[in-house]
């Protein structure tokens, strides 16, 4: 009868210091997450001003950010238009 009380206790401590560690191991995932989640936020502000100065040190004269084919037709339609009115002031 005391072997049973025994063992009964040693799962009864067992058990009741499980529960810390688990508490202690969701508190650290949880805290783990709002790391990441603020180091993705970091990072994305970070591309976001690199963006930003790009295109302050680049300007697109016009042209939107849009697939590169798109850009070329545009330049090619605005090359098309100045040498027609480079031709007409000179003929």
């Amino acid at each position: 009868m005391a072997d049973t009380r025994s063992s009964f206790n040693f799962r009864k401590s067992a058990t009741k210091l499980q529960k810390p560690k688990a508490q202690n191991l969701e508190e650290e995932y949880i805290h783990n997450l709002q790391q990441q989640a603020y180091f993705l936020e970091l990072e994305l502000k970070l591309l976001k001003d690199k963006e930003r100065e790009q295109k302050n040190m680049f300007p697109s004269d016009g042209l939107e950010n849009g697939p590169l084919s798109e850009n070329i037709i545009a330049l090619k339609a605005k090359y098309k238009k100045l040498q027609q009115d480079l031709e007409k002031n000179i003929g």
